[in-house]
């Protein structure tokens, strides 16, 4: 249904694999390919050829262990100059671990304003308002570490984006959602 809706019917993917089969028979095609490749890789590669800053628009990201890291940083620092830098990401960067104490705030929105205000924030993606309004619905204490509260109202959120799925919809775009968080925080 979804190659359908992007307009792949099954003639248009018939005719890709019937290319596709008929390429093998082309004798040259590896050494082709591999022309083309340190250009294609440099694109996506930092590092590799094109130096990522003159890639327009470009956001490269790795996966893997520090060492890994390590080793690819130092490596760019050769070719992309001294000052490159391999930002690490770790999973507590996208969510605030339970653990916490009491906080202020709670007591002055209602639940749904609550679950509203924790979900635009999120999809605002701004650190700082982010843990502000942790604060302010009483999820996280003063210095920003989830409290006691913060695993029963995460858990909660669940079932009330379920519910109302119309509202989670409406504010899916940055802009939206930064525009109710501001004006109801």
């Amino acid at each position: 249904a979804a190659d359908l809706a992007d307009g792949m019917t099954p003639e248009v993917i018939a005719r890709f694999r019937k290319a596709i089969l008929e390429l093998r028979r082309k004798p040259n095609l590896s050494d082709e390919l591999y022309k083309r490749m340190e250009q294609a890789y440099a694109k996506v590669l930092p590092g590799y050829g094109v130096k990522a800053k003159d890639v327009t628009g470009g956001v490269f990201f790795v996966i893997g262990p520090e060492k890994q890291f390590g080793l690819y940083e130092d490596y760019l620092k050769t070719v992309e100059g001294a000052d490159t830098r391999v930002f690490r990401l770790y999973p507590r960067d996208f969510w605030m671990p339970p653990s916490i104490g009491d906080s202020v705030g709670k007591s002055t929105y209602t639940e749904d304003e609550r679950h509203r205000l924790f979900q635009a924030v999120g999809i605002t993606e701004d650190d700082s308002l982010i843990i502000e309004i942790a604060r302010k619905i009483g999820i996280v204490d003063v210095d920003g570490t989830p409290n006691s509260e913060f695993q029963t109202f995460v858990e909660a959120h669940l079932e009330w984006g379920q519910k109302n799925k119309a509202w989670v919809l409406e504010h899916l775009l940055q802009k939206k959602a930064q525009e109710y968080v501001m004006s109801h925080k």
